[in-house]
């Protein structure tokens, strides 16, 4: 996360997340691989609760769920930015990934 930054001006901006390329490069090909599917994921409730629950297996999800959270979680990063980074960082991407790898 970048901190908030105040120009020439004295204007303040937000601070912002700056993703490594890695990053982007998931999102791509997420994208490519048809892994962001259309569906109402600001109100899917569900997505946040297995995200945010330490005990959540991803193995025992089917792979629409998993799919949805991969969705949930990159078109959130719009809005609140650093949301992949920190998937990332925390392992539930790769913990997803691996579960989608086990379906397919």
């Amino acid at each position: 996360m970048i901190a908030g930054e105040v120009n020439s001006e004295g204007v303040t901006h937000f601070p912002y997340a700056r993703h490594e390329r890695v990053v982007d490069d998931f999102v791509r090909i997420a994208y490519d691989l048809d892994l962001v599917i259309p569906f109402n994921w600001s109100e899917w409730t569900e997505g946040d609760r297995l995200v945010s629950n330490p005990h959540t297996n991803f193995n025992d999800l089917d792979l629409i769920t998993l799919v949805k959270l991969i969705t949930a979680l990159i078109r959130s990063d719009k809005y609140s930015g650093g949301t992949v980074v920190g998937a990332v960082q925390n392992g539930i991407i790769l913990k997803i990934l691996r579960a989608i790898d086990s379906k397919i």
